[in-house]
């Protein structure tokens, strides 16, 4: 039952329509991988699709458009705005690595696009 409450849970956290993955019993005999909405994967737990025993990874998938999914003059501003991000962290004092993987995992961008500078990309 504790999977389908922590579906739940994400749903109403992240968004029914996130996408993410149920992965149970991972390199054993009876291995599965659900990958879906997470509305879709909440219902499949309580229909019984997915059984609710074993060992589970719960995977959620990047919130938003990606860089590859907008226009590469979108994607130059979003790359643009997320470094402008990264230095700002850095001037806080985090190392640049750091900084490249908090705007990462906030944006769903790259975190090498993200930590290279313009300078270094001539």
């Amino acid at each position: 039952m504790r999977v389908a409450a922590t579906l739940r849970d994400l749903a109403a956290a992240c968004g029914g329509e996130r996408p993410a993955a149920v992965c149970r019993e991972l390199t054993k005999l009876h291995e599965q991988i659900v990958r879906g909405p997470l509305v879709e994967l909440v219902g499949a737990v309580e229909l019984g699709a997915i059984p609710q025993r074993g060992e589970f990874v719960l995977v959620l998938g990047p919130t938003g458009a990606t860089t590859a999914e907008l226009s590469s003059d979108e994607a130059r501003e979003a790359l643009a705005d997320g470094r402008a991000q990264v230095a700002a962290l850095v001037s806080g004092g985090l190392t640049r690595g750091e900084a490249a993987r908090r705007v990462a995992t906030a944006t769903g961008m790259s975190r090498r696009a993200l930590y290279r500078t313009d300078e270094m990309q001539g």
